[in-house]
């Protein structure tokens, strides 16, 4: 694709109308006097010729607007794009973590030659759906807790550990003093969690239950009469850099997402002359989560000014639901891509829809997390959700500039000041017998245009016409084949004088455009130009 250009379209269609704007603007021209007779002497103005070549790309820089580009075969088309972000943050959903674990301590008497060694195991869970799994988890933030409560008379060290998570490789572990009285040393262990990577243990089959384990061993000494040891487990606020596992079969829902088409709005007094013929519309998938979608765009709807109601909805093939089955899950660090798209060879209204001129549209997408989960865990793939990575919905609307155009009318008002022009004195101006303009055009553009010309004074009053109506000024061509047109026009004596008395000002200049010769579709390129010649001369006699 090549590189972006500013443009505003209905500057394109007045285009081939600026190479003649050129000759009333400029000023300087050669007066050639001729040998004196008696009384009289005979004067010559010619110019200025003008000789230049005016394609689309010398004023794509500089017209306004944006969205319009170029593909590799020059073909200019209309692009508005809008990304738009489907929130997966609850894919990985990391809820608090609060467990108490009871566990009986016999009766026993160490003295006695009993053993005061007991050991536990218990679960703190985190999944957070029965179809979830976590195998593995970086956190980036959260808060453990750990504390216990032993019954009185209980003396020795409790130790807790968690062997699936550690931080530089070192499990965590904390052992607890525990005195004959109740006392525990320390009341509460707390570590923050970030940099912790956690290892998970799950069931083989949905519920999964995925679950950190946590050991708890007890070495007492002295007689005790038994009771509950009470653990306190706690895991808070805890943020995933990086999840491994099996996400389920999650929805969202995100409405509303809305593309705008300024084009229309540039082309508004166009749009009862020109059609679209050919349009696209886009609905692209960008997934760099590790983890496939099923995705569905629900009532695409277009809008006209600041209408509150739509007036049309998109349907292809009798539905105004696109699907797209499987958005592929990003494999390697690639993002994952898929596609539908709407054009003029669809089942579908699209192109009755762009000839409406639309303001904007809206859509709902809806989407859910792997779409082929069966009810065979060995074939549930491995998800992961890495931070940063989202799913991405790209609407694209493009519009290649084939058009038909026909009868489209404008007038345009070019600074025609005559006196100035001539640039000579009153009487070299009064002495103008005769004036001649030449037009000569190359037209490798696909646009042809009929045109009247008439001049105006200070007031805006007419003086006279300068081209007739209907004048032909120049012939559709194509950039491989361009189209020659010359023509001369004369001004008498009678509008010269006119001209010079009542200081004509400015030339008025009405125009139909319409694309091909006929008004038939066409294709418009940055390959095109328009090459004019232009020429003016005037003759007459001044006094000696």
């Amino acid at each position: 694709m090549s590189n972006k250009r500013n443009i505003r379209f209905r500057d394109f269609i007045g285009l081939s109308l600026i190479a003649m704007t050129v000759l009333y603007s400029c000023k300087g021209d050669d007066i050639i006097v001729n040998d004196p007779d008696d009384d009289m002497r005979s004067i010559s103005i010619t110019g200025p010729f003008i000789s230049a070549s005016y394609t689309l790309q010398d004023f794509l820089e500089d017209l306004e607007g944006d969205g319009i580009f170029s593909d590799e075969d020059g073909l200019l088309y209309y692009q508005t794009r809008q990304d738009v972000e489907i929130e997966w943050d609850d894919l990985v959903t990391l809820n608090d973590v609060n467990s108490t674990w009871n566990h009986y301590i016999p009766p026993f008497n160490t003295g006695s030659g009993d053993d005061g060694s007991f050991e536990f195991s218990d679960r703190a869970i985190l999944s957070h759906r029965n179809d979830v799994r976590y195998d593995s988890l970086d956190l980036t933030a959260g808060v453990l807790r750990i504390a216990i409560a032993s019954p009185y008379g209980l003396s020795g060290t409790v130790t807790v550990d968690c062997p699936g998570m550690a931080s530089g490789g070192e499990p965590v572990s904390i052992t607890f003093t525990v005195y004959g009285n109740g006392m525990v040393s320390p009341e509460e262990f707390s570590l923050p969690l970030e940099g912790m990577h956690l290892n998970l243990e799950s069931n083989d089959e949905a519920p999964y239950l995925s679950s950190l384990r946590v050991n708890t061993r007890v070495a007492l000494e002295g007689l005790s009469y038994g009771g509950d040891l009470t653990v306190y487990f706690s895991l808070s606020d805890m943020e995933a850099e990086a999840a491994y596992g099996y996400f389920g079969t999650q929805e969202t829902t995100k409405t509303d997402v809305e593309l705008d088409f300024e084009l229309f709005d540039e082309i508004d007094d166009l749009k009862d002359r020109v059609r679209v013929d050919r349009i696209s519309i886009s609905i692209q998938l960008h997934n760099s989560i590790g983890t496939p979608f099923y995705v569905e765009t629900r009532n695409m709807r277009f809008y006209k000014d600041d209408d509150e109601d739509p007036y049309e909805y998109l349907t292809v093939d009798g539905s105004s639901t696109l699907v797209i089955d499987n958005v592929p899950a990003s494999v390697g660090g690639e993002p994952g891509f898929a596609e539908v798209v709407i054009d003029d060879k669809s089942d579908s209204n699209v192109l009755d829809i762009a000839n409406g001129f639309p303001r904007s549209m809206k859509l709902d997408i809806f989407s859910r997390s792997n779409p082929d989960a069966g009810s065979d865990p060995e074939s549930e793939p491995l998800n992961y959700k890495l931070a940063g990575q989202d799913l991405v919905a790209a609407l694209v609307a493009k519009i290649p500039f084939t058009l038909s155009a026909a009868g489209y009318e404008r007038r345009d008002t070019i600074e025609f000041d005559f006196n100035d022009m001539i640039e000579g004195s009153e009487n070299e101006v009064e002495s103008i017998e005769l004036a001649s303009v030449y037009f000569d055009f190359e037209n490798g553009l696909p646009l042809s245009i009929s045109a009247s010309a008439y001049v105006i004074d200070g007031n805006g009053d007419l003086i006279d016409y300068v081209l007739d109506e209907g004048t032909s000024i120049i012939i559709a061509g194509t950039a491989a084949r361009p189209e020659a047109s010359s023509f001369k026009v004369d001004l008498t004596e009678d509008q010269i004088e006119a001209f010079r008395q009542r200081e004509a000002k400015q030339l008025i200049l009405h125009y139909e455009v319409m694309t091909g010769k006929n008004g038939e579709s066409v294709e418009i390129t940055n390959k095109g130009s328009l090459r004019a010649k232009i020429s003016l001369s005037a003759k007459g006699t001044i006094p000696n």
